[in-house]
């Protein structure tokens, strides 16, 4: 063979060659823009139903606490990366968190990473070239990129972003898994195609037949290739035209491949869609391609047909044509429809939960209001008797007082009348008598008794008094909103309500520090410290002898000035470590039936967390208890 057959040969060999080319490429980038949507699809719904479950559980759980709603998420999340965590041959759904400067991942993978790890994979620093994905969906964006995954894998991923908990999530699958169908379709037909062309060139050499029919056996074999594919394709003039279509693209309008011939573009176009058409025509003037565009087909039966676009300007002898790929992607619409309809269902469903719990919760609201107060009236009728107790003594000594007063003022009434008596022209009798009646009652001495008589009233009022005030500040009500309290004047109208429980019997030590004045909710305070006092007097006066028993009351400001403590401490028993955890339970207790509710200690709970403060205790048993309140400090210039 010469060089000119050589050269025909391999011009023949090139044409077959770029021709399964253009048409395995186009088919590629169709199927390359499909899966990118499919992932983008399968990414952006798997953020949103982690978004949603994340706001319910932050909605429903321990709103103190966050890391219990994000624990709950992410429990929920792996159950259902068991059900759906791959897809394909090499797809596969992952969730990972940003920490510091590393990436860390939430969920086991499919395959090993870099370290032989497979479960959980080694953090990744968040610069890694092996990560890109999850690294923009950290970021806070949403897309797909083709870039190495973990593995080192050039990947096609999608990517999306969790605001509610700062996630990323990435579907991906390899990109050689998208190529490897069009690459294996392209060998093949190149491998058919290639020794078709190098024999129909020798026997166009050699047996003397036209090149025309060694050519037409070439378009020939093409044309199956054209008629064959799912996918349809179009070639049409640049004014809408169609020169040629395959039979996938007729079967989307519903025509056969002869009558769509003879129709223009724009006649299976909705009119609707003139202005996105003049966008996508610009593109394709400028830039000589156009797509990704979804729009609709006008089918015969008068339908509306969803589809994919994407096309480039191809030149064929000298003039421009527009070569168009197109999807039917009704079958799609329809599923992402459905999973429109799933996350609607969810949501609505989470509504009507959070309207439940919500109600729960009022009712649960109103439940522990009552107990609260049932709790405060319990604790008020148990120190009724004793207050009553130290209110007679100091009336009773008033009531004596003001007898034996009485009677001391009627001595000296007596005495007054005697001097009104006295005769005038001769006085010395009167007056003789009214001295011997002055010695005879101890007239100095009654007055010196009136002096000390009037003093003690004076005490017992001053006692009486200061019962009352501590009533007054003890039985305060709380208003709905916060209000200034001096800690101290809380405390001491506290021990006065409780005096009769302890006096005589426990030394009350104070060691009072300089305190600012507080916002709280002076009423609930008080029962507070009314509550841990109590236990503290019944276990001290269980355990130690009268005289022996201590309990010691400090007050002072942390170092930060934030925060104010109170601590109470006593010399009784101590708690056992075996309920030391339980004793802000509600209801449990340790005294005997009818001697406590179980309520005092979990009511004084829920107080301090009211508080935005924290009720605190430590114990060794024989050496007492110590409950500590720490109480938030909220200057009232500064509310």
């Amino acid at each position: 063979m010469n060089k000119i057959s050589y050269l025909l040969v391999s011009i023949l060999v090139l044409v077959v060659v770029i021709v399964n080319s253009i048409t395995i490429t186009i088919l590629y980038n169709t199927a390359f823009v499909r899966e990118s949507e499919q992932l983008t699809i399968t990414a952006r719904s798997q953020a949103n139903m982690i978004d949603a479950v994340a706001r319910y559980d932050r909605a429903n759980l321990d709103k103190e606490d966050k890391s219990v709603a994000e624990k709950a998420t992410l429990s929920q999340l792996l159950d259902a990366h068991r059900n759906f965590g791959t897809f394909g041959e090499t797809g596969e759904f992952t969730v990972a968190r940003l920490d510091a400067n590393h990436i860390i991942y939430l969920s086991p993978h499919r395959f090993e990473d870099k370290f032989g790890t497979k479960e959980y994979h080694q953090p990744i620093n968040l610069g890694s070239p092996y990560a890109i994905a999850m690294q923009k969906a950290l970021n806070g964006q949403s897309g797909t990129v083709v870039a190495s995954d973990y593995r080192g894998m050039i990947t096609l991923a999608a990517y999306e972003y969790v605001p509610g908990l700062d996630y990323g999530v990435v579907a991906k699958m390899d990109l050689s898994e998208i190529r490897r169908p069009f690459i294996r379709a392209g060998l093949i037909s190149n491998i058919v195609a290639i020794p078709l062309v190098i024999i129909g060139a020798f026997f166009l050499l050699h047996i003397n037949k036209p090149v025309v029919q060694r050519l037409r056996e070439s378009e020939d074999y093409n044309r199956v290739l054209f008629e064959t594919l799912p996918v349809g394709l179009a070639l049409c003039r640049m004014d809408g035209t169609l020169v040629d279509v395959n039979p996938a693209y007729a079967d989307i309008i519903g025509r056969s491949i002869e009558e769509t011939k003879k129709l223009s573009y724009w006649e299976i176009t909705p009119q609707d869609y003139a202005p996105d058409e003049e966008i996508q025509l610009k593109k394709l003037n400028t830039s000589g391609h156009y797509g990704p565009y979804e729009k609709e087909y006008l089918h015969n039966d008068g339908q509306r047909v969803p589809v994919s676009l994407i096309g480039q300007v191809v030149e064929l002898n000298g003039e421009k044509y527009i070569w168009s790929s197109v999807e039917d992607i009704t079958q799609r619409r329809l599923a992402e429809e459905k999973v429109r309809g799933l996350n609607s269902e969810l949501e609505r469903r989470v509504k009507e939960r959070t309207i439940e719990l919500e109600d729960t919760l009022d009712r649960l609201k109103q439940t522990q209001s009552h107990l609260v107060h049932a709790e405060k009236m319990a604790s008020l009728g148990q120190l009724t008797a004793g207050i009553g107790h130290e209110i007679n003594n100091p009336v009773n000594f008033i009531h004596a007082g003001i007898h034996a007063l009485q009677e001391n003022i009627e001595d000296i009434r007596n005495v007054l009348r005697k001097y009104d008596a006295v005769d005038v022209k001769d006085p010395v009798p009167s007056l003789l008598e009214i001295r011997e009646y002055k010695d005879e009652i101890q007239y100095n001495k009654i007055l010196d008794f009136i002096d000390r008589n009037i003093g003690n009233i004076k005490n017992g009022v001053s006692r009486t008094v200061k019962i009352i005030d501590g009533l007054r500040v003890f039985s305060q009500g709380d208003s709905e909103q916060m209000i200034s309290a001096d800690i101290h004047q809380n405390m001491e109208a506290t021990l006065i309500m409780l005096h009769a429980k302890y006096v005589d019997r426990i030394e009350i030590v104070k060691d009072y520090g300089k305190l600012l004045e507080i916002l709280c909710y002076p009423g609930q305070l008080n029962q507070v410290f009314a509550n841990i006092l109590a236990n503290s007097i019944d276990a001290v006066n269980g355990y130690q002898k009268p005289g022996e028993g201590v309990i010691k009351i400090s007050t002072f400001l942390n170092k930060d000035a934030r925060e104010v403590t109170v601590k109470i401490q006593d010399n009784g028993p101590g708690i056992e470590k075996e309920i030391l955890d339980r004793i802000f339970e509600p209801f449990f207790t340790t005294k005997k039936v009818g001697e406590g509710t179980g309520l005092g200690l979990s009511i004084s709970y829920s107080i301090m967390q009211n508080h935005q403060g924290k009720l605190l205790v430590n114990s060794v048993p024989g050496q007492g208890a110590t409950f500590s309140i720490v109480i938030p400090v909220i200057r009232v210039n500064d509310k």
